[in-house]
């Protein structure tokens, strides 16, 4: 496990490609190289990659400040047909990226499909992401349901060995990962919890519930989703569960 964050924010000045402005940190983003065998501490040209990078060996390097940087790692269109979860919620502007080393079974293979069993992460890799995420929890208040894979925003098989919670080698499944930061966290296990936990929720904005790619915001004040209804035509609210909330059904509302 980490002992310590190798701050190489000053190396990486000229990739930051913008910055986070007043929008809150609220997502912790766990990602995976996807490059066999191999680490890489740095921000790629044009700013793409992690605000952390977690080697193989578990050394932790601070690529870009997290206060002040949205570098890009989370966006992008809809992929494949899970995950999702998140997309349009959580945003490069709202939420800090972590890039992990990652092994692959063949050591012989220099590139390889995002969607292999062989992908893997190093004990070293997971105690010490175990360790980062929990202090960054505690450092902006983010709570365990706001840790989440790009897979959960994108629908990319990414970190592949926490989607395809395989337990290739030394990997984890997502669901131990997230259990092992809990208990960092000091956090009681879900047999010791005595209520229920309080999630989130969010009205969506979309053409329709079933056009995912379609949603251009998603809010947790009700009236803050009816205003941006009311200034896109042939969109609408809905709630979690995907019923429309606003307008509701048979209701006409006069052209802006």
């Amino acid at each position: 496990m980490s002992d310590g964050i190798h701050d190489i924010t000053k190396e990486n000045l000229s990739q930051v490609p913008a910055s986070r402005g007043s929008n809150k940190i609220e997502f912790i983003v766990v990602h995976y190289l996807g490059v066999p065998n191999a680490d890489n501490p740095y921000l790629y040209g044009g700013g793409y990659g992690g605000h952390y990078n977690i080697q193989r060996d578990g050394s932790v390097y601070k690529a870009a400040d997290p206060k002040t940087a949205a570098v890009w790692h989370c966006g992008g269109g809809l992929q494949g047909s899970g995950g999702h979860t998140f997309h349009g919620i959580c945003t490069n502007y709202n939420s800090i990226g972590i890039e992990c080393g990652v092994c692959y079974s063949d050591t012989s293979v220099k590139e390889a499909s995002g969607d292999s069993d062989q992908w893997y992460f190093t004990t070293e890799t997971q105690e010490s992401l175990v360790w980062l995420v929990d202090k960054l929890m505690k450092e902006y208040g983010i709570g365990i349901d706001h840790v989440i894979r790009h897979y959960d925003v994108t629908g990319k098989i990414c970190p592949n060995p926490y989607v395809k919670n395989n337990k290739t080698r030394t990997s984890w499944t997502w669901d131990e990962f997230l259990a092992r930061v809990k208990q960092q966290a000091g956090e009681p296990s879900s047999d010791e919890k005595q209520s229920e936990s309080v999630t989130t929720k969010y009205y969506r904005v979309r053409k329709s519930w079933a056009e995912k790619a379609s949603q251009i915001g998603a809010f947790t004040v009700f009236q803050n989703a009816k205003n941006c209804v009311d200034a896109n035509p042939g969109y609408a609210a809905f709630d979690d569960n995907g019923n429309q909330v606003y307008p509701e059904a048979g209701e006409c509302r006069s052209p802006l």
